[in-house]
């Protein structure tokens, strides 16, 4: 029976997956082990154990930002005062609509003003979305100094050979 190139692949992938347990390479052979995902998904996940919940993932992130927590809060400031921001861009949008549809060609000064309110509230928005960003990166790199990187697996642990 011919097999298609979708085949092949699953095929190779199904046969190629290596495991290294306790310093010795075992492959997996199908269809008797586990599929080449469940393997690279359990090595993922052994590594780095992650909260469970999001309270748990900012109260550990509260933990490890120790001394970076002034600007932990700064950032999330600025990030929320954004998105406030932002969110009156369709509503100066919709007034300029509606000046045009009520106003006709009279109006078309007063909606230009209006769409300018709309290019000012983007601007706005990005001026305080950047600085938040920059401070978020910096709590992030003292975070991960502090903790330490966490460990991935590593590249030989389960390879796939597709070619």
């Amino acid at each position: 029976m011919q097999r298609t190139s979708t085949q092949r692949t699953k095929h190779r992938m199904r046969h190629s997956c290596v495991e290294r347990v306790e310093g010795q390479a075992r492959s997996h052979s199908a269809p008797a082990s586990r599929p080449p995902l469940a393997v690279v998904a359990r090595a993922v996940f052994e590594f780095a154990p992650a909260p469970s919940t999001i309270p748990q993932l900012y109260a550990s992130l509260w933990r490890h930002a120790q001394g970076a927590r002034v600007p932990l809060l700064g950032s999330a400031a600025l990030l929320i005062a954004s998105q406030l921001v932002k969110l009156m861009a369709p509503w100066a949008a919709a007034r300029a609509i509606d000046t045009l549809q009520q106003g006709g060609a009279r109006a078309l000064m007063q909606a230009g003003l209006w769409v300018a309110a709309v290019v000012l509230i983007t601007v706005c928005g990005w001026t305080l979305h950047g600085p938040g960003r920059v401070l978020e990166r910096k709590v992030g790199v003292r975070v991960k100094a502090t903790t330490g990187a966490v460990a991935a697996p590593a590249a030989d642990q389960c390879a796939f050979d597709l070619a």
